[in-house]
């Protein structure tokens, strides 16, 4: 909360919840119902090129993918902003370092239309265990700063980025 707060992101007057033993804060809601976040012992921050890129992903048709990492100092930093087709964003990932990626996925319904579904994605590929706390937290504030991406997904293994997988998630 005190990161949300400190991001400018948490509602004004919202108070500190109650902390599960698996250090997700539950904070209570006007609608009765509660919002989850993880907890983290120091403060997670996006670079000033994070924001931008991610702001250039949501306003503009010219870039589809963002890809981000958390440099020495804690913070997440952009590794990638670019145009890039679902071959070259899974292509993209190493294969033994944890990413976050934002990337609009672009597919066809059932009926022929054209449809643009926002996806946030947590990398984590076998032997990143030792960051997932770290990433887990970085993804749950790139939740909370992307309300609008509704298609969320963790994959630890490429074929769960398969992109027929993505599209039906989306769909």
């Amino acid at each position: 909360m005190l990161l949300l707060d400190m991001l400018g992101l948490l509602p004004e007057g919202a108070g500190r919840g109650a902390v599960t033993p698996t250090g997700v804060e539950l904070t209570p809601m006007d609608d009765g119902h509660e919002r989850s976040e993880v907890c983290v012992s120091s403060p997670i921050s996006l670079t000033e090129d994070c924001r931008d890129a991610l702001n250039h992903l949501r306003q503009s048709r010219e870039i589809n993918t963002v890809i981000l990492r958390f440099d020495l100092d804690g913070g997440l930093t952009l590794e990638l902003e670019g145009n890039l087709t679902h071959d070259e964003l899974v292509t993209a990932l190493p294969a033994d370092q944890a990413r976050l990626i934002v990337h609009e996925l672009s597919f066809a319904t059932p009926e022929g239309a054209r449809r643009h579904e926002m996806l946030l994605a947590l990398w984590m590929p076998a032997d990143t265990e030792a960051h997932e706390e770290t990433y887990t937290a970085g993804y749950a504030l790139l939740k909370e700063y992307l309300p609008d991406v509704h298609v969320h997904l963790t994959a630890r293994r490429r074929d769960q980025l398969e992109y027929r997988r993505l599209v039906a998630l989306a769909g």
